[in-house]
């Protein structure tokens, strides 16, 4: 399919990084073939990353690890923490002392994108009442349907989606970046 470690898998973790962490002015990588014999993409990548913001950030992608392990962000900031793994919100700290449940953080991030303007505190409030800590691993088993119906409704509507297009040109130049720096062994700006 041409996609190594990045390109194939990581992808979803490079747009999610990119998407919470806010865009990356420029990084510096590394990639190889490490564990699997005659193939012509890296199954093993890394790269520090300077944000715009001037975060700064590790990215590692590998299809060699034994036995396979689930995605993994992790972004520790001054305000809080959050850990995703694989499609599960494992930890959602804010400095104040609040804590959100899965179900909680992805609801507002839903509201927040459609312009919203919930708390997630309170927001969090009103699903633990509710009884919605029962399920957290249901967080993002709708997003592909919940997707597709918003296309939908943009077609319908004239409008544009919530995800447009470009969104998803971010990611990419990620990754090309990744394989520029590696081959040239220079930062690459973008």
């Amino acid at each position: 399919d041409g996609g190594g470690a990045l390109m194939n898998q990581g992808v979803h973790t490079v747009d999610l990084m990119q998407w919470l962490a806010g865009p990356v002015e420029s990084l510096h990588a590394r990639t190889a073939t490490a564990g699997h014999e005659r193939i012509e993409v890296e199954d093993v990548a890394v790269a520090s990353l300077k944000f715009k913001n001037g975060a700064i950030g590790t990215l590692t992608a590998s299809t060699a690890c034994y036995d396979g392990q689930p995605a993994r962000l992790d972004i520790y900031g001054t305000e809080g923490s959050i850990i995703i793994e694989g499609d599960q919100l494992k930890l959602f700290r804010l400095k104040d002392g609040t804590q959100v449940t899965a179900e909680g953080a992805s609801r507002h991030a839903v509201s927040v994108a459609k312009g919203g303007t919930a708390s997630v505190k309170d927001e969090t409030a009103t699903r633990l009442s509710a009884g919605a800590e029962k399920d957290p691993g249901a967080v993002w088993g709708d997003a592909h349907r919940e997707q597709l119906k918003d296309f939908i409704r943009a077609i319908h509507t004239n409008t544009q989606p919530l995800i447009h297009g470009a969104e998803g040109r971010r990611p990419l130049e990620i990754i090309l970046a990744v394989y520029e720096s590696s081959k040239t062994g220079k930062e690459v700006r973008l």
